[in-house]
């Protein structure tokens, strides 16, 4: 017997059968990945969703509990004592809800520059210091429904170099959904002829708490600009910017002995220290992302919304004035932007369409809501708002 022959061929079949277990070990491995594989793309999605449901949800407690602290604010108040959730956007940040409550009116003086436009009185409402902000989850946006003719050349009117906006896109007559423009300014300016911020409020009576009606007059919301240029050489104490307390200050500013001009200077409407707001009865919750993909845009990336920043301005403390990212121009919507977000948001399919009507999405992510007249809770509208309006 050929021993040494026998070793070679049983070691020869030693070797087979390592390399076969190893070759075997190799495919159960790629079977391993590959289900492995199989479950994330399953799981990954019902993941993502779960996020996003929470984040949903987050975002509607939140703003619930906004218009609870404004109504609260209104009932501790007592009778004349109005107050408000305003709505707040800063380019990078998220849209936050906070409580002002009235403090006083403010009258333009005489010879006033745009006097034709103004009105001859206006309400004023400052922040609560003791009432915390509320700040919605990144992307989510509020906003809120003006009535046909509601926009007009003192709230969302003409935006700056013509460029397009609510005031411009279609009819003054038409409804539309505004967004909050408070941070889209040149902060470096003390006043602005061209009224760029805007908003939105849901108002509460003082005493009752009752949710006041939407109004076609706005009120001035004292909202400082975060810069020291263009300041003046007035008083230190008129610095809304180094106020503690917005309410005591503005107060102070109505009351005391400074000349029309001056008190006009610090709190009037045209200076950058405070914002336009109308009141509103009907708001939308929704995440501006999926609204930009609609639009076939993105999001701008410094200002995380529909609105153009430049990122050389923002870096140097100041705001471009009010605009659409620049990729609207080219994807269809020029001229009806605002009309495509108000198709988007009541649930229309063909954003394009200029008539009123059409067919509905297959689903929609936007939550419509109108607030309770006498309990400030919200309550979601199952029809979008236009028909409400439209088939009462």
């Amino acid at each position: 017997m050929n021993v040494a022959g026998f070793g070679r061929c049983h070691g020869s079949g030693a070797v087979r059968r390592g390399v076969l277990g190893r070759a075997f070990t190799l495919i159960e491995m790629l079977v391993v990945i590959i289900i492995i594989v199989l479950i994330l793309s399953i799981s990954i999605p019902a993941f993502s969703n779960m996020l996003y449901s929470q984040e949903e949800t987050a975002a509607e407690s939140q703003l619930q509990a906004a218009v609870s602290s404004a109504r609260d604010a209104a009932i501790r108040g007592g009778p004349g004592q109005d107050s408000a959730a305003v709505f707040t956007f800063d380019a990078g940040g998220r849209l936050t809800v906070i409580t002002a409550v009235k403090v006083g009116h403010v009258h333009p003086p005489v010879g006033a520059a745009g006097a034709r436009d103004l009105k001859e009185e206006y309400e004023v409402f400052a922040p609560v210091a003791d009432a915390t902000p509320v700040q919605l989850p990144q992307n989510w946006m509020v906003r809120g429904y003006a009535p046909p003719g509601a926009v007009d050349e003192d709230w969302y009117g003409p935006r700056p170099n013509g460029a397009e906006g609510y005031y411009s896109s279609g009819s003054r007559s038409a409804a539309v959904w505004v967004a909050p423009e408070t941070g889209f300014y040149d902060h470096s300016q003390a006043n602005d002829a061209n009224r760029t911020r805007s908003t939105f409020m849901l108002r509460f009576a003082g005493g009752s708490g009752t949710l006041s009606g939407a109004s076609m007059e706005p009120v001035l919301v004292v909202l400082p600009r975060p810069s020291y240029a263009d300041r003046g050489t007035g008083p230190q104490w008129l610095r809304a910017d180094r106020a503690e307390d917005l309410v005591q200050w503005a107060r102070r500013v109505l009351t005391s002995r400074l000349t029309p001009a001056a008190r006009w200077d610090a709190i009037g409407r045209f200076s950058t220290d405070v914002a336009a707001a109308k009141p509103v009865q009907t708001i939308a919750l929704y995440d501006e992302s999926r609204l930009a993909r609609a639009l076939g845009v993105s999001l701008d990336r410094v200002s995380r919304s529909l609105m153009a920043v430049d990122p050389q301005l923002y870096n140097d403390g100041r705001r471009l004035s009010p605009a659409w990212v620049s990729e609207l121009s080219t994807s269809g919507y020029t001229g009806q932007v605002a009309n495509a977000i108000n198709r988007w948001i009541e649930g229309y399919a063909d954003l394009s369409q200029t008539s009123p009507g059409g067919t509905r999405a297959d689903s929609t992510s936007v939550k419509l809501f109108a607030v309770s007249r006498h309990v400030g809770s919200l309550q979601s509208l199952a029809q979008p708002r236009a028909e409400e309006v439209s088939n009462p």
